[in-house]
């Protein structure tokens, strides 16, 4: 039988001693604060990596709860997604999230710098997950691929003799 009032001795550097704290406190302590804590989860995303620059940059977000186990939306949710550009360049912009925890924002401004952006803020939480993309100047590289090959393959089929 254990006793809680007459704890085990404890032996640490060659020696034994008598443990003087309240042994097996943690038996009757509650629970509620030994499990995983509630954790905010975002996913934010462009539709492509590279933009030109007079297209239209479509970023996308999901925001989500994940508490013991089950992930669940952050709807009605107010904050601002800054769009950070090269050296001191920033955009911010005011979003709300839908009822299914997602919000939506096109960006567009004139004379961007070729060089990596990202939209990656909330206001009240501060950074999220990084989502990076670019706007530059490029075209579409035209090549033509040829296959060159016998027009009939060989039969992987064995004739039989007999």
């Amino acid at each position: 039988m254990l006793d809680p009032a007459r704890p085990p001795e404890l032996y640490a550097d060659n020696q034994w001693s008598v443990d003087r704290t309240s042994w097996l406190q943690w038996a009757v302590e509650p629970l509620a604060g030994r499990g995983a804590q509630p954790e905010t989860l975002a996913h934010i995303f462009t539709e492509r990596p590279v933009y030109r620059p007079e297209e239209e940059v479509h970023i996308k977000g999901y925001l989500r709860v994940r508490k013991e186990g089950h992930l669940s939306p952050l709807s009605d949710l107010a904050g601002f997604v800054v769009v950070e550009g090269p050296g001191d360049l920033a955009w911010r912009y005011p979003v709300t999230t839908s009822p299914l925890g997602t919000f939506y924002h096109r960006f567009q401004e004139k004379d961007l710098p070729p060089a990596p952006s990202r939209p990656l803020r909330d206001a009240a939480r501060g950074p999220l997950r990084p989502g990076a993309f670019r706007v530059e100047a490029y075209r579409v590289p035209r090549f033509e691929v040829r296959l060159h090959g016998p027009r009939r393959g060989r039969s992987t089929r064995r004739s039989r003799s007999r």
